[in-house]
């Protein structure tokens, strides 16, 4: 199981005096401390991993108790939760949290944070990545400059909203000649100590009592993924909808925050629009 986490770069939130944030309120009221700097506390995308909407989803989560969407496919959020949604994107914005997507995409192109002289040098200073991949961000920077920061709550103890998914799954054909082989096979990937050494946190946690017990014992469960994985098993966690997962919805929703941050939509107009938009959708995929 894996889990989205936030990380900073100690060196620059060290420079500007910055702590970093344990709410929402201070996660907005960052942009201020480092204006004068140049640099921005956090960034987001809306490119593939579509951390823009995801965090937004967090947000309303938390907010409101409500999950975006059921694991069998249902519409959680309202059109009002969705505006919401957006306008806390927008908020992020605005007080110079985060870059709009023109200066992302004017600064950065195609290419992935990690791999970008904005981040390499520290005028980004935090990223929302899984616990599972941020091995790539720490590689890019000096030894122990990333850390691993809370999980927002909204200031009264509420910090529900996050949410994990499994980032490896195996299943046995209803097809194959050989289910009991499979199945033993599968188990072996599972629950081998060798094999979980092996493989390590490439995956993430591994689910397997089994698996994370050796990778404790041999030590391979260290470092920011461990932290991130600490933190969310403490936390009432959502596990993301299948559905949130396909590539159309995430289309529609990276589409609507773009909108908004270009200023081609209002968010009223942005979540009128998305709201149809996946409602029609997941009508059409139970037809």
């Amino acid at each position: 199981m894996s889990g989205r986490g936030l990380f900073y770069n100690s060196q620059v939130y060290a420079g500007v005096g910055a702590e970093y944030p344990t709410t929402w309120q201070e996660l907005l009221a960052l942009g201020d401390k480092f204006k004068g700097d140049e640099s921005y506390p956090l960034d987001l995308d809306v490119q593939s991993g579509g951390t823009a909407w995801y965090l937004a989803v967090v947000y309303v989560q938390q907010l409101t108790g409500k999950t975006f969407m059921s694991m069998d496919g249902e519409l959680g959020f309202t059109e009002a939760d969705i505006k919401t949604a957006l306008d806390f994107y927008k908020s992020l914005e605005e007080n110079e949290v985060i870059r709009t997507v023109r200066e992302r995409s004017d600064s950065d192109g195609n290419s992935a944070l990690y791999q970008s002289a904005q981040f390499i040098n520290g005028n980004i200073a935090g990223v929302f990545e899984w616990g599972s991949a941020v091995g790539k961000y720490e590689a890019v920077l000096d030894e122990g400059v990333l850390e691993c920061g809370k999980f927002l709550s909204d200031g009264n103890g509420n910090s529900s909203g996050w949410m994990i998914k499994p980032s490896l799954m195996y299943a046995i054909s209803g097809t194959c000649i050989y289910p009991d082989e499979a199945a033993a096979f599968m188990d072996f990937l599972l629950n081998d100590e060798e094999c979980a050494v092996i493989l390590g946190t490439s995956r993430g946690i591994p689910a397997s009592s089994y698996a994370r017990e050796a990778l404790e014992r041999s030590g391979g469960i260290e470092g920011l993924p461990k932290r991130n994985a600490d933190m969310l098993d403490e936390l009432d966690t959502i596990t993301i909808s299948p559905y949130m997962e396909l590539s159309r919805v995430k289309e529609f929703c990276n589409s609507a925050v773009e909108q908004v941050s270009y200023g081609t939509k209002t968010t009223s107009e942005a979540a009128a629009e998305l709201f149809d938009q996946i409602t029609k959708y997941l009508e059409k995929l139970k037809k």
